[in-house]
């Protein structure tokens, strides 16, 4: 649906109408002539003070796009009867939600059937009938009308009451609201520390389709390279994007590009028609490595501040104590790969140090 379109008003026919039980004794003969209007007709006969069962016409076949807005329901329906002694009249006329009939919005008339072929309506372009729809609603093939008539009176004996066609017109506006993107943010932790991959959530104003790898750019720099995105998951308003982090360290970072592929359910491209202008420039992470971890043989109280170095040569733990040394780790083989530069927490006047 284009951007900015006015309301629309669509009618449609039922596929299909059929007796059903609900109300009423009295059943239909050939309810499927209530498809189309072609003086073929749905019959019920009711006699004094009797009710029908429901016509009920269902799978209309309406197409209305997801993100449209349901202004109004209008049912309409062809009608007659032989002799309007007693009273002929409507008993129910109730939309079809889901499958069921919904006897809080019943629109029944206590208007007499005239005896010549007239359209009724019910509801109009701005009635919901005191219930909510959207277009899947309606879009549903289980969504209609179920029509039951009676004979409110006792005279004259049974009547016959005939229906030609129940149609129904829905009034909708369109979507007309733009999706944009909210945020871009990190959803690993930061720094990288060594990880091979990262994501990001990737939030958008309002539920959108189509959103693909393609939709995005990596932006690696301080010496990130070969980081590449890995998948693009998620619905409606929330979606992750999963990158590799590539190789070496600095930063690296994703932003939305814009080229109109990403639509909301009515099909409004994101910030609106035109390439770039739902551009994006989202969170950056910092790429580093895995971490020097200090040894696990520090001596209690001891409180070790690493910058870890290559290795050189046999590891471990000293302890000095005016002038001797005694190394911590006997085996000599258990070192760090590293080596750490101070050490703090002694209090007994000993200088202790890693090497």
């Amino acid at each position: 649906m284009p951007v900015g379109a006015l309301a629309t008003t669509v009618t449609a026919n039922p596929g299909t109408c059929a007796n059903v039980a609900g109300v009423g004794t009295q059943t239909w003969t050939n309810a499927a002539n209530a498809k189309v209007s072609d003086a073929a007709y749905a019959t019920v006969a009711v006699n004094d003070n009797q009710i029908s069962n429901y016509l009920q016409c269902t799978n209309y076949g309406f197409t209305i796009p997801a993100g449209n807005v349901i202004n109004g329901i209008t049912v309409s329906v062809q009608r007659m009867v032989d002799n309007n002694g007693g009273s002929p009249q409507d008993y129910s006329v109730e939309l079809v939600k889901a499958g069921a009939a919904q006897a809080a919005n019943d629109k029944a008339s206590a208007t007499v059937y005239p005896t010549t072929l007239t359209t009724v309506s019910y509801g109009n372009a701005t009635d919901l009938w005191t219930n909510t729809w959207s277009p899947s609603d309606i879009r549903a093939s289980n969504f209609g009308v179920a029509f039951a008539s009676q004979k409110n009176g006792a005279n004259g004996g049974a009547r016959t009451v005939s229906v030609d066609l129940i149609s129904v017109t829905i009034n909708y506006t369109a979507d007309a609201t733009l999706p944009s993107v909210s945020s871009i943010a990190l959803a690993s932790a930061n720094p990288t520390a060594g990880a091979g991959s990262v994501s990001w959530t990737v939030t958008f104003s309002k539920s959108v389709k189509s959103v693909s790898a393609a939709d995005f750019a990596l932006v690696q720099a301080g010496g990130v390279s070969g980081a590449s995105i890995t998948s693009v998951t998620g619905s409606g308003t929330t979606w992750t994007v999963t990158a590799s982090t590539g190789s070496g360290t600095g930063t690296l970072g994703l932003n939305l590009m814009d080229s109109d592929s990403i639509l909301d359910l009515a099909d409004n491209p994101l910030g609106g028609a035109g390439v770039g202008n739902g551009n994006f420039t989202g969170a950056v992470y910092t790429i580093t490595g895995v971490p020097c971890n200090p040894p696990t043989n520090v001596p209690a109280g001891v409180t070790v501040s690493a910058r870890c170095r290559p290795a050189r040569g046999r590891g471990g733990l000293r302890e000095r104590r005016g002038g001797a040394a005694r190394r911590q780790d006997p085996a000599g083989e258990g070192g760090i790969a590293g080596r750490v530069a101070a050490v703090s927490g002694v209090t007994d006047g000993t200088q202790q140090g890693v090497r």
